[in-house]
């Protein structure tokens, strides 16, 4: 990129450092809210299974 490039696409390099941190903790934030919503959708699953195994023990 040349400088004439870099300065019309950013005030200054301050502005592409803050882009670049902002989209990389959008990135990360994505992946954590993933792995969360996998984590609560397994544990839901595990109580299901703990309750079906339950209700053939005392049915």
């Amino acid at each position: 990129m040349s400088t004439r490039n870099f300065y019309e696409e950013f005030a200054s390099e301050e502005d592409l450092l803050r882009e670049l941190h902002d989209s990389v903790n959008a990135k990360a934030l994505q992946r954590v809210r993933s792995a969360w919503a996998e984590l609560i959708e397994a544990e839901a699953l595990r109580a299901a299974q703990r309750a079906w195994l339950r209700s053939g023990r005392t049915g």
